[in-house]
């Protein structure tokens, strides 16, 4: 039987701020006030957080947050007040998060996320021949989807929860790193990234 994950679980859950870094390309911009925070806290520099706001991803609307801790505070207190039931899958807890379309109209932010069956014929005639390192640095623009959802993932690390990344938009793994996944993780991930590109 899975072992719950509780909002107790989520609220004492430590935030690296590696993994807040890791965060930043889910943002079109963040407010001075954290990038001030993350320069004195931290070895990252101006130009770091600025490269890794540029990097490939699904994005959060400035108009929905505007840094990672205020992105946490957001999710544990929808966890809480929707009662949201999660589970521990192992080491490991994915926890899902649907914003109202009536409080957010415009939604909470886009899904750059493609499946490689939606891609145009021309390009989908080449991919049989493009392994996976091939197709993620296939370059496609696309008119991104708004999104209303907020995925979550936890790990326990020493027995302690730790969150490991927030984004918006469908689910998606990690992508593949054989150095930080488990075989199990790596396979998965491979499995969802062989199928899925990032659209410009």
């Amino acid at each position: 039987m899975a072992l719950s994950c509780s909002y107790n679980d989520i609220k004492r859950a430590d935030f690296p701020i590696e993994r807040q870094f890791h965060v930043l390309k889910h943002f079109c911009e963040v407010n001075p006030e954290y990038r001030q925070y993350l320069l004195h806290n931290s070895e990252y520099s101006y130009e770091d957080i600025d490269n890794q706001i540029k990097e490939k991803g699904s994005r959060f609307f400035n108009s929905f947050v505007s840094d990672p801790l205020q992105l946490l505070d957001i999710v544990v207190n929808k966890f809480k007040s929707d009662g949201v039931e999660a589970d521990w899958l192992g080491d490991r807890c994915e926890v899902r998060l649907n914003f109202s379309k009536e409080h957010f109209p415009e939604g909470i932010g886009e899904d750059h996320i493609i499946h490689i069956d939606k891609l145009p014929d021309e390009i989908k005639d080449q991919l049989p021949d493009l392994e996976y390192e091939t197709l993620q640095r296939l370059q496609f623009t696309s008119q991104s989807k708004k999104t209303w959802t907020v995925n979550m993932i936890i790990k326990k690390i020493d027995t302690k929860p730790v969150i490991i990344t927030i984004f918006p938009g469908v689910y998606a793994p990690l992508l593949p790193n054989h150095e930080e996944q488990t075989d199990e993780e790596y396979r998965k991930s491979m499995e969802f990234w062989s199928k899925h590109i990032l659209i410009s």
